[in-house]
């Protein structure tokens, strides 16, 4: 009896691979393919791009495929290597910009920062919006005609105060070196 049941049992292993093995074999459904990326829109198929335009530079990327491009300057400070300030411009459509001063730590906020270009007077004081970890901004929207006193300028000052109260006015120097080339080559990549 047991013998029968061990060759029942057997015949019915040795049924089953030779079922198995008469049955086709099917592969799994081969996986889509990913989609292949869309080029970049940068020039060159770049996904992105930094470029030196004498004291300026540019700095574009690819977001949700959208360019965006800004043109910045950043002052170090030669002892430490810390940033002093920067700013931080992107063109818009109407031949202005708009972005931000990022401005050092220890500054009287409510004081502002005012802007004179080259000789001339300074403006009415722009003032700060807040302070983050890498100093405190403030808020620019350029027009079209301060776009062009700038391109033909030398040198933007930026006059603030120190919270020390006796202190003179503190000026910022910017280099407008490289300012219009900069700007002309965001612009350009932005379209």
């Amino acid at each position: 009896m047991l013998k029968t049941a061990v060759l029942s049992l057997a015949f019915v292993l040795l049924a089953g691979v030779a079922q198995a093995q008469t049955k086709p074999q099917t592969q799994p459904p081969a996986q889509d393919a990913a989609p292949a990326a869309a080029p970049s829109p940068l020039p060159g198929g770049a996904s992105s791009i930094q470029e030196s335009y004498e004291d300026w530079r540019v700095l574009c990327s690819v977001a949700n495929n959208a360019k965006q491009c800004t043109i910045q300057q950043v002052q170090l400070d030669t002892k430490t290597g810390q940033r002093v300030l920067a700013v931080e411009l992107v063109p818009n459509g109407d031949g202005g910009a708009s972005g931000n001063l990022i401005m050092p730590f220890g500054l009287q906020l409510d004081a502002g920062v005012a802007l004179a270009l080259d000789a001339g007077a300074s403006g009415k004081p722009l003032p700060f919006k807040t302070c983050i970890a890498s100093g405190c901004l403030v808020p620019l929207t350029l027009s079209a005609n301060t776009i062009a006193a700038l391109r033909a300028g030398k040198q933007l000052k930026l006059t603030t105060r120190s919270i020390d109260v006796n202190a003179k006015p503190l000026v910022f120097p910017v280099s407008l070196n490289g300012f219009g080339a900069a700007l002309d080559r965001a612009v350009a990549i932005l379209k």
